[in-house]
């Protein structure tokens, strides 16, 4: 087997598996994917810049921590099946708030994140 497939299938494990405790202690799906998705992001925006300051990450750990682990823990269908849902329930306005909340969570977590390492690293 591909050691690439090794690596995406083990953070995918690993992502998924964190992903089902949030789940649980959540106790909440719409509450805990748009977590998940916030805390993605905001990983997503540390990992990427602390790469590019610090030093940038083999393809192994980017396909371990980036594609796999992050790709499977952020759940962008669970967001799109829990938004449509609303709109096909009739929630309209909800899905509308839910949707914009995601969205402008996630950029502003994926920039946070690449402020502080920023901020980190020109203080060291």
């Amino acid at each position: 087997m591909n050691s690439t497939v090794i690596f995406v299938g083990l953070g995918g494990f690993l992502g998924a598996v964190l992903r089902y405790f949030v789940a649980l202690a959540c106790n909440n799906s719409l509450l805990a994917t748009m977590l998940v998705n916030i805390i993605g992001c905001f990983l997503i925006g540390v990992i990427s810049s602390l790469a590019a300051w610090y030093h940038p990450l083999s393809q192994h750990y980017r396909l371990l921590i980036i594609t796999g682990f992050l790709g499977s823990f952020t759940t962008f269908s669970a967001f799109g099946l829990d938004s449509f849902d609303l709109l096909k329930n009739g929630y309209q306005y909800e899905a509308i708030l839910y949707i914009v909340i995601q969205v402008a969570m996630g950029i502003s977590m994926v920039f946070l994140g690449d402020v502080l390492v920023k901020k980190f690293m020109l203080s060291v």
